[in-house]
């Protein structure tokens, strides 16, 4: 028989963070709001130096300067806890930097996120996405092919111009084309702030890429705890917004 889960097979999971009244909710919203804001701030620094407004520093060395920066700045944020690990350390909290998961996430979709979004816009809704689901399995390889979990998650659909909806190999070839040109994005852009690094068999993830990945999946569970809680006090405080 499979054993019970140890405290008995109805225990929740252990939240990220408390929100058991409205003032949790609050607080973890201001908290969200100020680390983002914090982290933009820095991110603007990094394009308003001497150099730049003496006109010292122009084309690919200023655009080196800036990636450097940036990848500075996504180095500092990454490297404190994120937020499971301030939920089972909470002697953490005081000590070092709370909710550096929000700039994590406002830095990747900045860098990243974004610009592959620019030149993918078939699939723009889905980039984010497919950058959490390229760092898990370089960190954790169960695919023959790094565009198969892509292919999985995806599930592409494709219509003729008549609205005739394309299937069989056709459908498959135009799938693979779009998924390989999305992994190549990101994998390229990604190599810039050193989530990724070139290896024999092509691409492995770094040490940054493994905290930037823990980051942004504590975002996503984060975001899902925040519309829960919403939506628990919209009964009591009707004019409270996630915004």
């Amino acid at each position: 028989m499979p054993k019970e889960p140890v405290g008995g097979k109805d225990v929740a999971p252990k939240p990220l963070v408390r929100l058991d009244t409205v003032d949790d909710l609050k607080k973890a919203l201001f908290a969200q709001k100020t680390i983002a804001q914090e982290v933009r701030r820095e991110m603007m620094a990094l394009v308003g130096t001497k150099q730049l407004a003496t006109g010292k520093l122009s084309g690919p060395e200023e655009i080196k300067r800036l990636v450097l920066g940036q990848r500075e700045l996504l180095e500092k944020y990454a490297k404190y806890p994120t937020m499971s690990e301030f939920s089972f350390h909470p002697s953490l909290v005081g000590a070092t930097k709370w909710g550096a998961t929000f700039g994590v996430a406002v830095m990747m979709k900045a860098f990243v996120v974004d610009p592959v979004k620019a030149f993918m816009q078939p699939l723009a809704p889905f980039v984010r996405a497919a950058l959490v689901l390229i760092l898990k399995e370089l960190n954790d390889p169960v695919h023959e092919y790094l565009i198969e979990p892509l292919e999985e998650a995806l599930k592409l659909r494709f219509t003729d111009e008549d609205g005739t909806e394309v299937e069989g190999d056709k459908a498959k070839a135009v799938s693979r084309k779009l998924t390989y040109q999305l992994a190549e994005g990101l994998l390229l852009v990604g190599a810039q702030y050193g989530l990724v690094a070139g290896a024999p068999q092509g691409f492995a993830i770094t040490d940054l890429g493994r905290r930037v990945l823990l980051h942004m999946i504590d975002a996503d569970l984060f975001l899902v705890e925040l519309a829960a809680a919403h939506k628990k006090f919209q009964s009591t405080k009707p004019r409270l917004s996630m915004a």
